[in-house]
């Protein structure tokens, strides 16, 4: 079963993640930076969905440092966020992210977003925006 962590500080936004996807995949929540961080070397998932705004090492941090370490370097990272400028969205792409989800959003549109990436639908990886 293919894995998905959230790395959100809100935790009714990760609980209704958690419904969302838990029936197709193993879900991995964590509501701070750091604790995203042990999560993924302990569970390695397959995708990763991360905030932006969090305290401590916020979602720019937490990018910065797995795109520099070899072993997730090429995980794919999704970043979810209420901050949709267009400065913000070109960032997180030189940054290495794999697509930006604008918050709000709809959680079916979510769910085939990343249904389509973790399955193969997608015929690109090149950097997605899904918008609300």
């Amino acid at each position: 079963m293919k894995s998905i962590l959230i790395i959100d500080d809100s935790e009714d936004l990760l609980n209704l993640l958690k419904y969302a996807f838990e029936a197709k995949y193993k879900v991995f929540t964590c509501p701070s930076g750091r604790k995203g961080l042990y999560s993924l070397l302990n569970n390695n998932p397959d995708i990763i969905l991360l905030d932006i705004m969090m305290q401590g090492l916020n979602g720019f941090d937490v990018l910065k440092l797995l795109r520099t370490d070899q072993y997730t370097k090429n995980k794919p990272i999704f970043i979810i966020s209420a901050l949709v400028e267009d400065t913000v969205i070109e960032r997180c792409k030189e940054m290495g992210a794999n697509g930006f989800i604008k918050k709000p959003f709809q959680i079916q549109k979510l769910r085939e977003f990343v249904d389509n990436y973790l399955e193969g639908g997608s015929t690109t990886k090149t950097f997605q925006v899904l918008e609300s």
